[in-house]
């Protein structure tokens, strides 16, 4: 089945559907340093580095995934009190201009006010699909998906990558918490992939900064494998 990842970033929602067995066969995003890592990683999907809203024809899909960015929404924005949703409301719009077989959008719980009664939506923890931390989302659109929610019994809390980390040793997270605890330092970028559940192998281009940003604005890999897994199994 083939997909189509709007506002694809470094590309970690097409990672956990490329995981899953599926096609990427293009990414889309107006971060020019997010669209040379999403490149270097499916060199062989097509990848557009435009605003999304500039895109008015998708070419054939199963399936069409995104994130559009949510700063306005979060919590930790204290700036903006009225946020603007015409970006998510332009992914609608492409998704039912397209009527893919599915659907899915990556965002902050808070967006949920904004969307139709009618969606179907579930918040999805990072931990109950594997990872050591809580970062919860709400994933929204056409999908055949339940996920209980599971206890973190490490009690480890990464939010996202740049925030520090305040964990108890574990043998699953042993290569960096023990220096981290000891140095009171942040993950380096090889802990902050794996936090999130990316490869080791896996590309992000640019300087460090923009690698931490890319990183985490990024959907862990393994939430969107688990989604991507539901789909393959209901067809």
């Amino acid at each position: 089945m083939k997909v189509i990842d709007l506002f694809c970033g470094a590309g970690g929602f097409s990672e956990g559907f490329r995981q899953a067995g599926f096609e990427i066969i293009m990414g889309i995003d107006n971060d020019s340093v997010a669209c040379q890592s999403f490149a270097a990683n499916f060199p062989d999907a097509q990848i557009i580095c435009a605003a999304v809203t500039d895109i008015k024809k998708l070419p054939a899909a199963d399936i069409i995934i995104g994130s559009p960015p949510c700063q306005e929404f979060s919590i930790a924005n204290k700036k903006v009190t009225d946020p603007n949703p015409y970006l998510i409301y332009y992914f609608l719009y492409l998704v039912n201009k397209h009527h893919p077989k599915f659907w899915v959008m990556e965002e902050v719980m808070q967006v949920k006010s904004y969307l139709p009664g009618n969606l179907h939506c579930q918040i999805i923890s990072a931990e109950s699909c594997g990872l050591q931390h809580f970062r919860k989302r709400l994933f929204a659109g056409r999908f055949p998906l339940t996920i209980t929610a599971k206890t973190n019994k490490y009690n480890v809390r990464y939010g996202t990558p740049t925030t520090q980390c305040f964990c108890k040793k574990n043998k699953n997270l042993d290569f960096y918490t023990s220096y981290l605890n000891e140095h009171k330092k942040k993950p380096d970028m090889k802990a902050v992939k794996r936090i999130m559940g990316f490869p080791d192998d896996y590309i992000f281009l640019g300087n460090k900064g923009e690698q931490a940003r890319q990183i985490g604005n990024a959907v862990c890999p393994p939430v969107a494998r688990t989604i991507a897994e539901a789909i393959k199994k209901g067809v």
